[in-house]
């Protein structure tokens, strides 16, 4: 019997090792224009007689998977080039890497024309002078568990991303944040424009339906898409695939908690919800997706792919649970000499928000993962369908004209308990506490607010002149100016929730004529333009109250009971409408063979407008409201308004150029310089305060230091790189210079109130290097950044809280200074198991959160006398060193048409409680202790152990 066993295994195993073998050497290269040197995506890659093979995607990249040891004919075409076969020699473990040159043929007969996507905004390696970072499908795959889409680039140099949880990603580019990094998907610009940021929750599936990105260091090359600073983003979708495609895929995975460190309470944290001590958990984040692809239907001319993901569950920090799911639909059609692909992508979504205000004490006494914002009430909803039109159009040999249509429509709000009563000893989030002379107080002042401005009586409101004081429901009323213009701003006594409404329609179009003059001179010339129509309402829902009626009892008596209103009143509610309209070119210019210059520029028109909505005024005796609306500030008495001069619109005009030359001095070594000036507009939130209307100009005051109406700023940026090939490596290098000047700073505060102003002048420099390879059955990757990011000079006297005077030679805050990643990687097979075994690290420093770079902190001083005092200790605001110790093991196998993967992700190994992922310096007004209403230096803790699991698995 053990023998019949023993046989009947050996022939098992024997059967699989015929049907499951992967190999792990593969093919990879580049296909191109042998004239133009321009990518030719949709050319076909055949390993002849081996039934594999590869279709070449929009960079003109393709890679074979899988390849045994031996001698091949690769064999490449393109419709309308002459095909080109190439004998090569696959060695055991190692990996080709091969360019491939096609040249143009005339076809007599019928006219056939294929035509490949508009790569305008794709660089070339060893022709392109900018320093970028390409990502193809299998790289995203490889990472992709439930992520964002900008934790899918922690490992490229320069760039630098952080989360409190799904939805509620970060990342910067050398230092610049994300609304001075251009981001495009599918050649469209994805930034908002009315505060020109991305949110990544409104794009919840992207991470699983992306093809390829590719990453931009610094101003300049992309032939459009204005305000790049730091860089740009070019994300395409997966596309359609030259044959029918199924693929089903799912993750899950575990977040270890701390909670607590010592004491009674260890290993819990603090549940508001609950109002107790609780275990600290290890909560789960799940998705699963699914993707069809049929294939070339009716002779070619049409084909379609249907992508659907769910996303859903809590993240390490407590109460951040995400719930979200995408629909993608994309078609593509060829008829003659057109090609048309379209693309529809929704994903609605709701996620409970984390604010990272937690201090280094509270995080001690609450819980490390603890959470400022953990309340029913903090939560985000938004949906925001997508839709694009690519259109491509061969006009002759030398002409293809690329059209682009989008339209995007909004919808959604945050919510949040606003003034609420934090406890900082137990973490508790209450209401405030309700009095009826309390309340008569405040109703009071706002009656005579509303009387004295509008001559509207409140019921119940006796006003009298100033000095003898008012009465508001047989209260009498403190005689106090200027105060409750807005009622719930300028208080923090009265809880309720916020409801802040972003709704909007987008819809725009980009042109440029692809123009190759002659052999040496290409030409790419267009315009982008831009229409938005949004509207921002913020609206106060459930006031706790005491009972003004009531007459049996005190009326400085606490009232545990709150009464709660319904919806009140409006706090702001005005409309944005931006255009936005850009001409652009960029000339390529070829001299010699191994010399390619570039040089482009963007003619930038942008005009925006704020609108600001009638808002009825409450009778706060009834709740009912009076028939008198008012603007927020638009009516306000006085002369802030000019005939010709209205400060609620803004209208920029600037150029962008740039220029660069890349150098081949051999076949597999080139370096390249690119000088750049770039401009940024501010955005419609830098220059308008929801409360406070727009900032004022200070031409008509100039003794008012906050009279300052904020101006565009800009970069003057050089940079110097290489490239090189050695073998099976590749290493590319690059130094910049930028000089940044009239820098604009912002920060938000707990309640999402925004500050900005031009800061000053900085300058930003620094070196990235990146290597990856290949040797035997080890791969390596490594990355470096070193950043010099100073304040050179100061526009302002003070820079929130701070005297400009210290922050003048201090390090730029909110992003790291040094940044290394590396990885190796180990792939063998044990009979017919293959699996790759890969262990990697991420290490960042010098993060400083403050704009001194120091801070105070209020610590416990044990006096001579035995006796305990606090004192307030300044330390340095940046943050420990980040270190992030992960692994991978993944299983792969193949039986005929199916491909399976399984993949096990672990990240920080050693469980380091010291990562910490970013600081803030905000406020936070209504703790209980003497921070309350400061500006501090606030922390968000990185997650701790955690584990996912993936399964992969496609049907061709």
């Amino acid at each position: 019997m053990r023998k019949t066993n023993d046989i009947g295994i050996l022939c098992l195993m024997a059967l699989l090792h015929s049907n499951l073998v992967v190999y792990p050497a593969s093919i990879t290269g580049r296909v191109v224009d042998g004239r133009t040197r321009r990518p030719l995506p949709g050319a076909n890659i055949e390993l002849m007689r081996t039934g594999l093979g590869s279709a070449v995607d929009d960079a003109g990249v393709f890679i074979i998977e899988n390849v045994a040891p031996g001698e091949y004919t690769l064999k490449a075409t393109h419709i309308g080039f002459k095909p080109v076969e190439k004998e090569v020699t696959v060695a055991f473990y190692e990996d080709l890497n091969i360019d491939i040159y096609l040249e143009p043929v005339s076809i007599k007969g019928e006219s056939i024309v294929v035509i490949g996507r508009g790569d305008a905004n794709h660089a070339v390696l060893h022709e392109s002078p900018v320093g970028f970072t390409r990502l193809t499908r299998t790289d995203l795959a490889d990472q992709y568990t439930t992520d964002d889409v900008p934790d899918l680039f922690q490992d490229v140099p320069g760039v630098w991303t952080s989360t409190a949880g799904l939805g509620e990603s970060e990342m910067t580019i050398r230092g610049f944040t994300s609304d001075r990094i251009r981001v495009m998907i599918n050649n469209i610009p994805m930034n908002d424009p009315e505060d020109q940021r991305v949110v990544w929750s409104d794009w919840a599936g992207l991470a699983g339906m992306i093809g390829s990105v590719e990453i931009h260091r610094g101003p300049g090359f992309s032939l459009y898409g204005s305000n790049a600073f730091g860089g740009s983003i070019h994300i395409t979708t997966m596309g359609v695939d030259p044959r029918p495609v199924k693929r089903f895929r799912f993750s899950v995975g575990l977040f270890q908690r701390m909670g607590i460190r010592d004491g009674v309470n260890s290993g819990k944290v603090f549940d508001p919800d609950q109002g107790a001590y609780v275990n600290a958990g290890s909560p789960l984040q799940y998705t699963y997706s699914a993707s069809f692809n049929s294939g070339p239907k009716f002779g070619g001319r049409l084909n379609i792919r249907y992508f659907f993901e769910y996303k859903a569950g809590d993240s390490y920090l407590l109460g951040t649970r995400y719930d979200g799911y995408t629909l993608g639909l994309e078609v593509e059609s060829k008829l003659g000499n057109h090609r048309l692909q379209s693309n529809f992508t929704v994903s609605p979504q709701f996620h409970r928000q984390a604010f990272p205000l937690q201090d280094l004490d509270l995080l001690g006494r609450l819980g490390r993962e603890y959470n400022r914002k953990s309340h029913e009430w903090q939560e985000n909803r938004y949906t925001q369908p997508f839709w694009s039109l690519r259109h491509e159009w061969r006009l002759s040999d030398n002409h293809t004209l690329y059209n682009h249509f989008f339209l995007s429509i909004g919808r959604g709000a945050d919510q949040s308990l606003m003034n609420d009563a934090f406890d900082v000893e137990t973490g508790t989030i209450a209401f405030q506490p309700c009095t009826r002379g309390g309340d008569a107080q405040a109703f009071g002042k706002h009656a005579q607010y509303l009387y004295d401005n509008y001559g509207l009586l409140t019921t119940d409101f006796i006003p009298r002149a100033y000095g003898s004081g008012s009465w508001f429901k047989g209260v009498e009323v403190a005689n106090e100016f200027g105060i409750c213009e807005n009622f719930f701003v300028d208080q923090h006594t009265h809880s309720y929730q916020n409801r802040r409404r972003r709704d909007h329609v987008q819809f725009g179009a980009v042109s440029f004529l692809d123009h190759r003059l002659n052999a040496k001179i290409h030409l790419e010339y267009g315009f982008e333009t831009r229409f938005w129509w949004g509207r921002r309402v913020s609206e106060c829902w459930y006031l706790q109250i005491s009972n003004l009626e009531a007459a049996d009892r005190q009326i400085w008596a606490p009232l545990n009971i709150h009464n709660y209103t319904g919806k009140v009143q409006s706090i702001f509610d005005y409309g944005s409408r931006v255009h936005h309209l850009a001409s652009f070119g960029r000339m390529t210019w070829r001299p010699a063979e191994n010399l390619t210059v570039q040089s482009g520029t963007q003619l930038v028109y942008s005009r925006s407008k704020v609108i600001e909505n009638p808002i009825p005024l409450l009778d706060f005796g009834t709740w009912d409201n009076f028939d008198t609306s008012k603007r927020t500030t638009a009516d306000l008495a006085g002369d802030r308004l000019y005939g010709w001069c209205n400060d609620y619109v803004r209208t920029y005009l600037y150029l962008s150029p740039w220029i660069g030359v890349n150098l081949r001095l051999a076949p597999d070594f080139s370096v390249f310089t690119r000088a750049s000036n770039a401009r940024k507009q501010p955005s419609i939130l830098d220059w308008y305060d929801t409360i406070r209307g727009p900032l004022f100009q200070r031409a008509y005051y100039p003794d008012l230091e906050e009279a300052v109406s904020i101006i565009p700023e800009s970069v003057n940026s050089v940079e110097l790189g290489f490239t090189h090939r050695l073998r099976a490596f590749t290493i590319q290098a690059s130094a910049y210079h930028t000089l940044y000047r009239n820098k604009i700073e912002t920060v938000v505060d707990i309640n999402d109130r925004r500050t900005s102003m031009n800061a000053g002048k900085a300058s930003f420099q620094g070196i990235e290097c990146e290597v990856y390879g290949r040797w035997h059955r080890f791969d390596v990757t490594g990355t470096a950044a070193l950043a010099r990011n100073r304040w050179l000079k100061m526009n302002v006297k003070e820079v929130f809280g701070s005297d400009a005077a210290e922050v003048v030679g201090k390090v730029v805050p909110f992003s790291p200074e040094r940044m290394f990643s590396a990885s190796l990687g180990y792939t063998d097979r044990l009979m017919s198991n293959p699996f790759r075994i890969s262990v990697g690290l991420r290490y960042w420093d010098s993060y400083y959160g403050t704009y001194t770079n120091r801070y105070a902190r209020i610590e416990k001083i044990v006096a001579s006398d035995g006796l305990t005092y606090d004192v307030e200790i300044e330390r340095e605001a940046r943050l420990p060193a980040y270190l992030d110790l992960h692994a991978q093991l993944r299983y792969a196998m193949t039986l005929k048409t199916l491909g399976i993967v399984f993949r096990v992700d672990a990240g920080n190994l050693l469980n380091r409680s010291d990562n910490y992922l970013r600081a803030q310096y905000s406020v936070d007004y209504t703790r209980n202790d003497d921070l309350a209403g400061k500006y501090h230096w606030y922390v968000l803790p990185a997650p701790l152990f955690n584990i996912f699991f993936t399964a992969e698995v496609t049907i061709n």
